[in-house]
């Protein structure tokens, strides 16, 4: 165990809440009788060498972290998640704001302006890119044999190993994109040695991450906790400016996703049903066991919810804004 802030060094932090190696399990599959559940609790206790994770919130730059601060990794997310090849995203608010950003830029720039996204999933924004930078100028990482595929498509070179490891590309790329990538990763030195490493100068970095705020209101109202080891890091503008100093990065632009009433009603009162799936004989628990409860009746029991907080959320919804936060950095030149 480690109180440090993997951010900032700072060694003051509150702990937000603890999770067992159950509660994590039970984040993220419902029924504990499955062979696949006592796996994973397995598995996590031997990643942790723990029965339990703390997620600790800096006093310094506000970064929470997962403590340990270990992410998952590919045994765990082959447990955690039964993937569907539709579950990929189609256009993003991220996805824009980097376009945007690209799009400002000298064209004939981008001629020559190799770019890279990590976890590119199924290429949704790299189909939009190639209108401004050429496909055999674009390179991808992504672990999913489906999405590499479906990338390859589009006539982009892809990598299915960590971009972290991949020698070959030094000082290769002008941009680089890491898009809801960066809340997985442990090791933030290492991570941003590697883009450092791979990057020319004057190169451009976009992250984009979930959006702090968001979290905070979910989780302080009874919804889906962000359960580590899948997210481990929650990031906010503070702890960018804390990176970028540290790296030799300037921050070009930040934004947080604008909030819409309907989205976010929606997805609370989605993580608020999952929520309470994770306790045993609850309403929402029977109804999700079971496949014919679970057509039956989830999204009436959804509706309800809906209605039950939406004086709540009309609220506070300007106030926590949308699901995810961008930030465009510049490298710095070493003249």
């Amino acid at each position: 165990m480690n109180n440090i802030c993997p951010v900032c060094g700072s060694e003051r932090n509150e702990v937000l809440y603890e999770v067992s190696c159950d509660d994590s399990a039970r984040h993220f599959i419902v029924n504990r009788k499955c062979e696949r559940f006592s796996q994973l609790r397995t598995h996590l206790e031997n990643l942790w060498g723990a029965n339990s994770c703390c997620v600790l919130r800096c006093g310094d730059c506000g970064f929470s972290y997962a403590n340990p601060y270990i992410g998952g990794d590919k045994k765990f997310y082959d447990l955690a998640y039964q993937r569907n090849t539709d579950a990929y995203p189609t256009w993003k608010f991220e996805f824009q704001e980097t376009f945007n950003f690209l799009s400002s830029l000298c064209l004939e720039r981008l001629e020559d302006f190799p770019v890279l996204e990590v976890g590119a999933g199924d290429g949704a924004f790299i189909r939009k890119l190639t209108e401004i930078v050429p496909s055999n100028f674009i390179w991808a990482t992504e672990f999913s044999d489906y999405g590499a595929q479906q990338i390859r498509k589009l006539g982009v070179q892809v990598s299915q190993v960590d971009f972290r490891e991949q020698e070959e590309w030094d000082n290769k790329f002008a941009a680089i994109c890491l898009f809801q990538v960066l809340e997985h990763l442990d090791d933030i030195p290492k991570t941003f040695e590697a883009i450092n490493r791979i990057t020319r100068e004057n190169a451009y970095l976009f992250i984009a991450v979930p959006n702090n705020k968001r979290i905070d209101f979910n989780e302080s109202n009874g919804a889906l906790l962000d359960m580590p080891p899948n997210h481990i890091g929650r990031y906010t503008e503070n702890s960018f400016k804390v990176i970028a100093q540290k790296f030799g990065w300037t921050i070009e632009d930040y934004k947080i996703e604008p909030a819409s009433l309907k989205s976010f009603l929606d997805e609370f009162a989605l993580y608020k049903y999952l929520r309470n799936t994770q306790t045993d004989n609850s309403l929402d628990y029977l109804i999700e066991s079971s496949r014919l409860l679970r057509k039956l009746f989830k999204n009436s029991r959804v509706a309800h919810l809906k209605k039950l907080y939406r004086a709540k959320i009309a609220m506070h919804y300007q106030e926590a804004l949308g699901s995810s936060q961008w930030i465009a950095l510049h490298k710095k030149s070493h003249e």
